[in-house]
């Protein structure tokens, strides 16, 4: 009983509502990025706008950069996918990346896709790296399995450690 009120008051902190957070995308966008692609819901969610919103570019970051998009999504959507040179192996790794091909490519709309319990944290480091840039950013939270309270701990913990002692 603990661990669900535990539970329930870290999602309030997690998931409280952004500027960012808007559901009205203006379409298309010129690029969008799965972070971590490791994580099959945040395919699933890409692929979910693929097939009925234009995207121009997309790129997966993290250590697995390989799109899981259906053979009829890639043909349907026509989207340009972006290779990176590198891997990333953290949320400010990945932001930065990302910071460096709307440089690059002269993106004027992203679209973040993370898990929902992962929004607060990337919202609060694209708001400090990608911020300044006169670009429409949007983050989009996938539909995840049933996180544990380990978990959400462990991305309370991250969001605080970034806000005191990163920035």
């Amino acid at each position: 009983m603990t661990s669900l009120l535990v539970k329930k008051h870290i999602h309030r902190l997690l998931y409280e509502k952004n500027k960012m957070d808007k559901t009205a995308i203006k379409y298309p966008v010129d690029f969008m990025v799965i972070l971590s692609g490791d994580v099959q819901s945040r395919h699933t969610k890409a692929q979910d706008i693929l097939k009925k919103k234009e995207v121009k570019n997309i790129m997966v970051t993290g250590v697995n950069e390989y799109l899981k998009l259906d053979k009829e999504t890639r043909i349907k959507s026509n989207v340009n996918i972006i290779k990176k040179a590198y891997n990333t192996f953290n949320t400010r790794q990945d932001i930065k990346l990302i910071k460096d091909e709307i440089v690059r490519y002269g993106f004027k709309s992203v679209v973040i896709i993370t898990s929902k319990y992962h929004l607060k944290r990337t919202r609060s480091i694209v708001q400090r790296e990608i911020g300044k840039f006169s670009v429409r950013l949007y983050t989009i939270g996938s539909d995840d399995h049933n996180v544990s309270l380990l978990a959400l701990v462990e991305e309370l913990i991250k969001y605080f450690v970034y806000r005191i002692f990163i920035w």
